[in-house]
């Protein structure tokens, strides 16, 4: 026999696989199903004023199962998924006033912000190219983009030397087929080279990778 309960809200039995989970309660569920918890989360939603009384009485206690719930659920790739889709809709939501915010603040006393900026920008060279690459290519109208994650992934995966000379200096992002040249701005179509390198390659295809050749035909 299916395992289950009666619902708190609406008084009907249905299987625990209708309800989410809760560590604290005596069958490890909530009292309410998924459906009338939506329907109340629905409804918290189009009444701010609720919403912010019901956020402050439960606040510690929110606090601490977030942390709880995050801590034993971040390698999951299903809760990474989910919690990326809720973060992305969560800044387009609050988006505009978070941007008037911003500027209000820098307004008010722009120099900190100045200073916080350049100071962000020398800690975080590496962060930079990539967004400056990536800002160039969509300024292009060229397709495609490429993570900060993925371009340290890269130049590891050759031990941070140039695929030119071989040295281990400063690397910088070169696209093997030149966007001049249509040439997409994914990951599989850049390659680690030094300033020197990169700007004696010019506006060339040339590929230095020994074992991408495959990902590159595939383009």
């Amino acid at each position: 026999m299916t395992e289950g309960k009666v619902c708190k809200t609406c008084g009907a039995w249905k299987p625990f696989s209708e309800y989410y989970a809760r560590s604290e309660s005596r069958d490890g569920h909530r009292a309410t199903c998924k459906e009338c918890h939506e329907k109340r989360r629905e409804a918290l939603l189009q009444n701010p004023q609720r919403l912010e009384a019901y956020q402050e009485q439960h606040r510690v206690a929110s606090r601490k199962y977030s942390k709880r719930y995050r801590e034993e659920h971040c390698n999951d790739p299903e809760y990474k998924a989910k919690k990326k889709l809720a973060d992305r809709k969560h800044y387009e939501r609050v988006r505009d006033e978070w941007l008037a915010q911003q500027k209000q603040a820098y307004a008010q006393n722009p120099e900190p912000k100045r200073l916080q900026s350049r100071q962000w920008h020398r800690d975080n060279p590496t962060r930079v190219q990539v967004s400056h690459v990536n800002w160039k290519a969509e300024q292009r109208g060229t397709e495609g983009s490429f993570s900060y994650l993925e371009w340290v992934a890269l130049c590891e995966k050759y031990d941070n030397r140039c695929l030119c000379c071989g040295e281990q200096k400063p690397l910088t992002v070169d696209h093997v087929i030149p966007l001049s040249l249509g040439g997409p701005n994914v990951i599989a179509n850049v390659q680690p080279l030094c300033g020197i390198c990169n700007a004696k390659k010019g506006n060339r295809t040339i590929d230095y990778r020994p074992d991408d050749r495959k990902e590159m035909s595939a383009l």
